[in-house]
């Protein structure tokens, strides 16, 4: 998760989430998951999270790795692990930049309707609801497309359309066109 600590922007489904993947730790033929929130708590939001709450996660040692959440977001260059951008938002802001910047870098993307506010072609992203259940069988069918191959040519096609639809050249052509 990354963002401000919003129950709307989905912190709450993150987390629900990271719940199921607890659960799951001990099958065998599923990986392990280690979740990360990077993101801060907006005092200035009535639907923020807060201190308590964050410690009490952190102290129950419920899963989720906390980092910066008292500071703005920082993110760091992407590491050894192969990242997936979970975007369970409510918060239907303008574009997506987020999923674009993914999709051209060949990161896979959960999101919801409301948020991608149908930018995507189907197929280039998953879809699912805030709910973590659904979360988790978008995060089932990325690892399932990663053990038979077919996720680095999702990822590719994904990643076409991206500087295909995305890109400033592209952008410029079509406010000329207004």
């Amino acid at each position: 998760f990354a963002g401000r600590l919003l129950i709307s922007k989905g912190v709450h489904s993150f987390l629900g989430l990271d719940e199921i993947f607890k659960s799951f730790s001990n099958y065998v033929d599923f990986p392990p998951i280690h979740s990360i929130v990077y993101g801060s708590i907006d005092s200035q939001s009535q639907d923020s999270l807060d201190r308590s709450v964050i410690e009490s996660w952190v102290s129950a040692g419920r899963g989720s790795t906390f980092w910066r959440w008292d500071l703005d977001p920082l993110l760091d260059a992407l590491k050894s692990y192969s990242p997936i951008l979970i975007v369970p938002t409510s918060y239907a802001e303008g574009f997506p930049r987020g999923i674009a910047e993914a999709m051209a870098l060949k990161i896979p993307v959960i999101t919801c309707w409301r948020y991608s506010r149908y930018t995507f072609p189907p197929g280039s992203v998953k879809i699912s609801t805030p709910d973590p259940l659904s979360i988790f069988d978008c995060v089932r069918q990325i690892i399932d497309e990663s053990s038979n191959g077919g996720l680095t040519k999702s990822l590719s096609s994904s990643q076409l359309i991206s500087k295909q639809l995305f890109s400033s050249d592209t952008i410029v052509a079509q406010t000329s066109n207004l």
